[in-house]
């Protein structure tokens, strides 16, 4: 596992953005393709720079770097043919706190120090099952390659694969860093009473939500309300949290029962059409 430090870079007042995006430009150029827009990264990005607190960011990204470091035995007993990912610590507009993402054929997992300076500050973080979860992506990734977003194909794989992939680095992160499920989907960020109503407000929604993902694949067209339900949150208050990221629950517990059937590793190599399945029966059973 090796560490590409860009937000040292970014850091220094002698380098500008612009020279920081020409020499990573294969990292940024894939992310800008999937992950964020380019312009509005170069509209904001010097403003987030001025605010970031430095001293705050170095010693975040050598936490992280010592955790990621204790996580090579692990990436490495999964199986004789795991290829571990290589890591990029960058700062970005705080979009993403981290994800997998493939570089010229090989995996890497990024972590926006933006965002993650903030999750950090937070006592009741889980940190440890957030950097595997988001290991786990690259991983998937690099094996599954179906489920990269760039090998997208659909509107409906927005929905489908991304619930999959998201309910694999899920599941898995709960088995690994020996958590409940419940705390590998919120990783500390939301009390249990409030995870509580949002896992109540998942299973009152199920029927509805899959019948709006039924349309969207017949359709072709896609719902930015529902994707919005899916995979992201209106606010950061406890009652707005619990109004979205259904689709992570979804997403695990179809993880789950393939696991059981299948083994917890065979997962992240289940093809989407078998993983499909699985979705499908979970969605439409009484």
């Amino acid at each position: 596992m090796k560490f590409i430090n860009i937000a040292e870079q970014q850091l220094r007042t002698d380098i500008s953005s612009e020279q920081i995006l020409l020499t990573y430009q294969d990292f940024f150029e894939e992310y800008f393709s999937i992950f964020e827009e380019r312009s509005q990264f170069q509209e904001d990005i010097n403003s987030i720079l001025s605010r970031i607190g430095k001293q705050q960011t170095i010693a975040n990204t050598e936490k992280l770097r010592e955790h990621l470091s204790n996580l090579v035995p692990f990436t490495s007993s999964i199986a004789d043919d795991i290829v571990s990912p290589d890591i990029i610590f960058f700062i970005g507009l705080g979009s993403w706190d981290g994800h997998g993402i493939i570089l010229n054929g090989r995996p890497f997992t990024f972590f926006d120090m933006t965002r993650m300076n903030i999750w950090m500050a937070n006592p009741s973080f889980r940190l440890k099952a957030h950097l595997v979860h988001e290991v786990l992506h690259a991983i998937h990734y690099y094996h599954s390659q179906e489920f990269y977003p760039e090998n997208y194909e659909s509107v409906g794989d927005y929905y489908i694969k991304k619930m999959m992939a998201e309910g694999v680095a899920t599941y898995l992160a709960s088995c690994v860093t020996k958590v409940s499920l419940d705390e590998a989907l919120w990783l500390g960020l939301l009390d249990k009473p409030s995870v509580k109503k949002w896992v109540k407000k998942c299973e009152e929604s199920k029927k509805s939500i899959w019948y709006s993902i039924k349309k969207v694949i017949r359709n072709n067209r896609e719902d930015e309300h529902l994707l919005e339900k899916l995979f992201s949150v209106p606010g950061i208050t406890s009652d707005m949290l619990i109004e979205g990221r259904l689709g992570y629950y979804y997403g695990a517990q179809i993880a789950k029962r393939a696991a059981k059937d299948l083994g917890e590793l065979k997962i992240l190599y289940l093809d989407p059409t078998k993983f499909k399945k699985y979705l499908k029966f979970y969605f439409e059973e009484d």
